[in-house]
């Protein structure tokens, strides 16, 4: 066979694996995460990210916003374009119109507008156009804790209240619908959380926490989602529940070992930053008489939809504790559960954590674009980077 009729087959055999879709990766079993060493070349991370990115909205031709915490990064949006380079800074500290303070929600409405949630006391929305131009604020009575722009200027998002007793505190989420046109906004769902308390102290703990997740779907719906219970709820634009998900997951006590083990890894956190004596004696104390951790897991770590439409709930971690390095690891693999865009269950891919793939899917936060992840890795030369993999 001539060398052209092998190159011709090879380039085939290539692009039908590069076609092949996020849900056939999936029930293959199979996930590759292959580094872009290209993206983001040159681009100094560090310097707009130093303490790492809290969020990242991208637009329709793969450009992007984020936020972030320390120093630059606390008060403005930052774009790039979609290899990583840096094109515009959005934003300046303040509270006035066009200003920003402590935005860490982005998102992207009807393709024509970028959301800010800035820091949850502030209640209000900052809008932008996706050239960074200040629309308007759109202000809220409650504090808002995150924000996702569905459709026809309906933006999803959560509040919390705190009611505060003797032995701890109840915490309660509501998920509303908001029109940017008109502020009116319809309640469609609450959720309840208890967090125990000490010397009027609350201690979370993010390995224990319940988190509440609310994400647009594939058809522009609304994904809610509370890892205090085993299911989650899609909700139409106009705030009719269509669909309820069971996802069979367990809530789970934490054994002994893995308490002593996180315990022991938030003891060294607390003197490495020489926090308050009183946080680090009311630690000891909850640690002692039983009372720092809840009684039961989180069912799941996170959800993630991805770019396809697919919904990707993460199993709950357990932990080691390394005695030389003084801190934990993840000691189970990394799985997660797949429903696709229909809302019917794939199946379970597990990946090692010790592999480059559970690296990536354990961190703290990661993005979904297009056949892409981006992760902030913040063990690259002892600076964070944002990178890029392809998931093949």
């Amino acid at each position: 066979m001539k060398k052209s009729a092998l190159f011709m087959i090879f380039i085939t055999i290539l692009s039908l694996k590069l076609s092949a879709s996020l849900l056939d990766i999936y029930k293959s079993g199979k996930l590759k995460l292959v580094p872009d060493p290209n993206f983001g070349k040159g681009t100094a991370w560090d310097i707009y990210f130093p303490q790492g990115i809290l969020d990242i909205a991208f637009t329709k031709d793969g450009s992007f916003f984020a936020t972030g915490l320390g120093n630059k990064a606390c008060h403005c949006v930052y774009k790039f374009d979609k290899n990583g380079k840096f094109i515009k800074k959005i934003g300046r500290k303040g509270r006035g119109p066009g200003d920003l303070y402590a935005p860490g929600d982005l998102s992207i409405l009807d393709n024509k507008y970028l959301l800010v949630g800035e820091y949850a006391s502030s209640r209000r929305i900052s809008v932008f156009d996706l050239k960074g131009n200040f629309i308007k604020i759109i202000r809220t009575r409650e504090s808002v804790f995150d924000v996702v722009g569905l459709k026809n200027n309906i933006i999803a998002i959560y509040t919390l209240n705190n009611k505060s007793l003797k032995s701890c505190n109840i915490e309660s989420y509501s998920v509303y619908l908001l029109n940017m046109n008109t502020n009116k906004k319809n309640k469609i769902k609450e959720f309840e959380n208890k967090t125990k308390k000490i010397n009027g102290i609350v201690i979370s703990i993010p390995e224990t926490k319940n988190h509440l997740y609310i994400i647009r779907t594939f058809r522009d719906n609304l994904l809610c989602g509370f890892s205090g219970i085993n299911k989650f709820y899609i909700y139409s634009k106009e705030g009719k529940l269509l669909n309820l998900i069971n996802t069979e997951y367990k809530r789970e006590k934490m054994s002994e070992r893995e308490k002593e083990t996180i315990y022991r890894s938030l003891k060294k956190t607390f003197k490495d930053r020489h926090m308050f004596p009183i946080y680090l004696k009311t630690l000891k104390k909850l640690y002692k008489n039983g009372t720092l951790f809840p009684d039961y897991k989180p069912c799941y770590r996170k959800i993630k939809i991805d770019s396809e439409g697919n919904i990707l709930i993460f199993g709950e971690l357990i932990y080691g504790y390394d005695n030389v390095k003084e801190n934990h690891y993840i000691k189970n693999k990394v799985s997660f559960d797949i429903w696709n865009k229909e809302f019917k269950y794939v199946r379970r891919i597990s990946v090692d954590p010790k592999s480059f793939e559970g690296k990536v899917l354990s961190s703290n936060e990661f993005w979904f674009y297009r056949r892409y992840i981006y992760y902030f890795d913040d063990k690259y030369n002892d600076q964070g980077v944002l990178k890029r993999v392809i998931i093949r």
